[in-house]
């Protein structure tokens, strides 16, 4: 004879004030989080992100404090994430030079959204390249860089006018831009040079980013010298003295 017996779990719920400190276990290696010396972001002048580590003691100097983040920091901080990743596949699509219609109307829709975010702005139905930023959002500026926005700019910039091969040409051409079948592309690209120039204003740390993007692109085909009069493709450099891009959208 065997007697059964009910088995409930309990799960115990152990809540940690803000602005406490705690240990952080690895439940997978039973190891303890600790801090390191070693940078993620090596690419910055001045970097400020650094890696964490385990180690199988545990050391009461390696606590974290707990400390609250808004709620409206971390959607954006989602929103910014999320774009970054849909922008680098777009670039993927334009660089294999296939777009579908759909894909391009989302990329134009998401560039509208991009817009609005970096600018501070709700977005209430107006066109939104009449949109103005009263005041920079800083953080949100911030965003774009770290986050690899501009990069996804600068590359949906490069990748439709760039050769695919002997056999294959690019998807755009300079002197085909100025088409009216070519409208929705023009568009995509003012979006792009509008996202440049809230994203860099008033905000030393993204010009300086920006005018090493512009350099890097200074020979490709698609974006960069003042000499050329195709639409869209007019990127002009003032503030010579600094060396700081103060980015202006092209004329149209």
């Amino acid at each position: 004879l065997e007697k059964w017996h009910n088995v409930e779990y309990k799960r115990i719920i152990v809540f940690s004030f803000r602005n406490s400190y705690v240990r952080l276990r690895h439940l997978c290696t039973n190891t303890w989080i600790q801090s390191t010396n070693v940078p993620i972001d090596v690419d910055e002048e001045r970097p400020i992100r650094l890696m964490l580590g385990t180690c199988p003691t545990k050391e009461d100097k390696e606590a974290f404090a707990i400390v609250s983040v808004p709620v409206m920091e971390i959607r954006d901080l989602d929103f910014a994430n999320d774009a970054s990743a849909m922008l680098s596949t777009m670039v993927d699509q334009f660089s294999s030079g296939f777009i579908s219609q759909n894909d391009r109307r989302f990329a134009i829709k998401l560039l509208e959204d991009v817009v609005f975010f970096v600018a501070d702005v709700t977005n209430s139905g107006q066109p939104v390249l009449d949109v103005t930023m009263s005041k920079p959002n800083r953080e949100r500026q911030k965003l774009m860089r770290e986050q690899n926005i501009l990069k996804q700019i600068f590359g949906i910039l490069k990748a439709p006018f760039k050769d695919r091969g002997e056999d294959e040409g690019p998807l755009l051409r300079l002197e085909e831009l100025a088409d009216q079948k070519n409208a929705p592309y023009q568009y995509m690209l003012r979006l792009c040079y509008r996202v440049l120039r809230h994203s860099q204003d008033d905000y030393r740390k993204n010009q300086v980013c920006l005018l090493l993007s512009a350099i890097g692109c200074q020979e490709s085909v698609c974006f960069f010298p003042e000499q050329q009069t195709v639409p869209g493709r007019r990127f002009e450099y003032v503030q010579e003295t600094c060396r700081v891009p103060a980015i202006n959208e092209p004329n149209h």
